[in-house]
């Protein structure tokens, strides 16, 4: 049973209701069969993930029938991820949590408030039809993070943030557009590029698919630019 929000008149969804929740749990020294340790929960809280050989992923999909699937709103706040990455599909939170030699990836929603060391952050839009309506789906908000210490390897290219296509990219067309907003970050001491932007837009013939609002970040004492984009499609960068 999925977890379910409430749900503001802007479309956000806030606080728990009811489903299925992972709060106050630890887990460690998972994942040796190659498996994630934790697969498709819908909300986790208060948790704490050491030590696993691989990580966790939060995302809901609902079938009904013969209809289409539908991602459902998926969170997770106020957990410890060390050494344990996390990936997150559309229509999620990750807020107020910390990593350690982990990082986070996202396929669109918010990603706030995190204190991420050694991993770094990414995120790529799912333009994903399947989301139900909230302002979280297709589009991504970084914003207010902490990001520090990311080393390359392991398919990692050692940026602090790492921007890519979305998933649903090589079908984007002129007015199917996606957002990416990095706002108010900290992004310090990364082996390579503070954050790194790489787009498929140019294969597609769709510039305008693709925005990158890069603002009032902190840049600093990183390996390689400040900013690197290539094919990156529409970018403002301003005040960092």
């Amino acid at each position: 049973i999925p977890a379910t929000f409430l749900q503001d008149g802007a479309g956000s969804f806030t606080d728990y209701v009811s489903g299925s929740i992972l709060e106050y749990c630890s887990v460690e020294y998972g994942g040796s069969l190659g498996h994630r340790v934790i697969w498709y929960a819908s909300y986790i809280n208060h948790c704490t993930f050491s030590n696993n050989k691989k990580g966790v992923m939060v995302q809901f999909t609902e079938i009904n029938g013969d209809s289409d699937p539908i991602r459902l709103p998926v969170k997770v706040t106020n957990s410890t991820f060390n050494e344990t990455s996390l990936s997150v599909g559309p229509n999620s939170i990750v807020d107020g949590n910390t990593f350690i030699n982990a990082g986070v990836s996202s396929e669109g929603g918010i990603v706030s408030n995190n204190i991420v060391r050694g991993g770094g952050i990414s995120g790529a839009p799912s333009n994903d039809e399947s989301c139900v309506s909230t302002n979280y789906c297709n589009n991504l908000t970084i914003s207010g993070n902490f990001v520090s210490g990311n080393i390359s390897g392991s398919g990692n290219n050692g940026a602090g943030i790492t921007l890519l296509s979305g998933g649903g990219g090589l079908n984007q067309s002129e007015g199917d557009s996606q957002t990416i907003n990095v706002i108010n970050n900290y992004i310090i001491g990364n082996e390579s590029d503070g954050i790194y932007i790489l787009e498929a837009w140019g294969a597609q013939m769709c510039e305008t698919c693709y925005y990158r609002n890069i603002t009032g970040n902190y840049i600093a004492d990183n390996g390689g630019y400040a900013i690197y984009t290539n094919l990156a499609g529409a970018v403002t960068a301003s005040y960092n």
